[in-house]
């Protein structure tokens, strides 16, 4: 079969968007590389009763996603994560996701419209993004009972819930 020059032109330019699109995400995996291992500097968010989380929880593992509202990936991942703790694969303490620079009553409104399981907490303040040098959402840290990140990633994860689990488990 005889390729035509728009065939050559469409696949040119299919392979030059994927590269691109790759070569965007290259600073955030490797800002998640260097981070992995280091000490999380203490931030505090907000419940929506009010009370005030500090972060991270001592001598106890939790995995940790930033997310916002109108991100279509993060609705995708949070999905997942509801869906292994109404499934009991994952208990609903060890999960926490915040969402930063929104209105804290958009973030409890949606939670509560999406009824996420886990806890959800709010930081207008950008301190957590600040310690964890979070780049974009959705972004999922796995924070030991050190306080250490064990594992950092951005975007939907085909693997993390899996990964979550695993984390959380006493096998690590």
């Amino acid at each position: 079969m005889k390729k035509t020059k728009w065939n050559r032109f469409s696949t040119l330019l299919m392979v030059g968007l994927i590269g691109y699109f790759l070569f965007q995400r290259v600073p955030g995996w490797v800002a998640n590389s260097k981070i992995e291992g280091q000490i999380v500097q203490p931030f505090s968010v907000s419940k929506e009763n009010g009370e005030t989380l500090s972060l991270p929880l001592s001598g106890k593992k939790q995995v940790v996603v930033f997310w916002a509202t109108w991100c279509g990936p993060c609705t995708v991942e949070l999905a997942r994560f509801n869906s292994a703790v109404k499934d009991g694969e994952l208990k609903a303490e060890d999960i926490i996701a915040i969402s930063f620079g929104e209105e804290p009553q958009i973030v409890w409104a949606e939670a509560k419209k999406r009824d996420y399981r886990f806890t959800v907490a709010v930081d207008p303040d950008l301190q957590s993004q600040k310690s964890l040098e979070v780049y974009g959402t959705p972004q999922t840290y796995h924070i030991s009972a050190d306080q250490k990140i064990s594992h950092a990633s951005m975007g939907l994860g085909l693997l993390s819930i899996w990964r979550a689990r695993y984390f959380l488990s006493d096998k690590i």
